[in-house]
């Protein structure tokens, strides 16, 4: 059987589609987690499916840019394409109410990921717009902003009691009690909150999922001002800060880079 994999968001695959490909000789695989089993489905695929615009948490969505950079990345050789119940642009379009006639010679004349196309728009929410949106910010501060500053504040306070062994309540009635810390991490955790449901769907969504992950002791403490001096002493709380950074980091470099800004455009 020929290999296919792709995600379908929070609608099941149309069975007329399923029942089309298995009488072609296809699998249609669903989206592996891990990125060693990703790596293999990609391998093994004759072409990644996406059902546009993607539909989650009652919401439709674009994410066919995303998707078309992740594989350029790693398949290039790989043919994006975008199924949906409209009325094909392009090559790489697979129109679920008039189902090309031979599959095989569909996705064989399908351009790779590789090579310079951009997906035909699925008329959902821009997910490009929403990322560049969470690494702009608000006003003047963005999410990495506004975790730098918080940083910042602890690592400060924690050079104060682990080097110079100042006492923790005087460290904590100096810098963290003015600092307001459960107003400034109700801020940060609601803009997490609200964008991290848009990402569920996209190729860096168990990057996001591991920050959700690992989130809860810093919240906590965060929650109660700071009072328990163990999360900072023992640089735990610094630690999940500077995971949650470099996280950040890579998917802005990756996905927030010169590779899109032909979409600013």
């Amino acid at each position: 059987m020929r290999q296919l994999t792709g995600i379908s968001g929070d609608r099941p695959w149309p069975p007329h589609l399923l029942q089309y490909l298995t009488q072609h000789g296809y699998t249609l695989n669903p989206w592996p987690k891990g990125e060693e089993s990703q790596r293999e489905a990609l391998l093994s695929a004759e072409a990644f499916l996406l059902f546009v615009p993607l539909l989650h948490n009652d919401q439709y969505l674009a994410a066919e840019n995303l998707w078309k950079h992740y594989l350029e990345l790693h398949t290039p050789q790989l043919k994006l394409v975008c199924a949906g119940f409209r009325v094909g642009q392009s090559g790489n379009d697979l129109d679920l109410l008039d189902l090309p006639p031979d599959p095989v010679a569909f996705f064989e004349s399908a351009l790779p990921a590789g090579e310079y196309w951009w997906p035909t728009p699925s008329g959902g929410l821009d997910l490009n717009d929403k990322l560049r949106r969470f690494f702009a910010g608000h006003g003047n501060e963005s999410m990495l902003a506004l975790l730098n500053r918080l940083r910042m504040l602890l690592q400060l306070a924690h050079r104060e009691v682990v080097d110079l062994g100042v006492p923790y309540e005087e460290v904590y009635q100096d810098l963290l009690a003015p600092a307001s810390l459960s107003r400034k991490w109700a801020e940060w955790q609601s803009r997490w909150d609200n964008y991290a449901n848009y990402f569920q769907m996209v190729p860096f969504a168990e990057v996001f999922d591991q920050i959700t992950r690992i989130l809860p002791p810093l919240a906590r403490w965060m929650q109660e001002e700071g009072r328990d001096p163990d999360l900072l002493r023992q640089g735990k709380a610094l630690a999940i800060l500077d995971d949650i950074r470099s996280a950040f980091t890579k998917v802005e470099e990756i996905y927030v880079g010169k590779e899109l800004s032909h979409l600013n455009r």
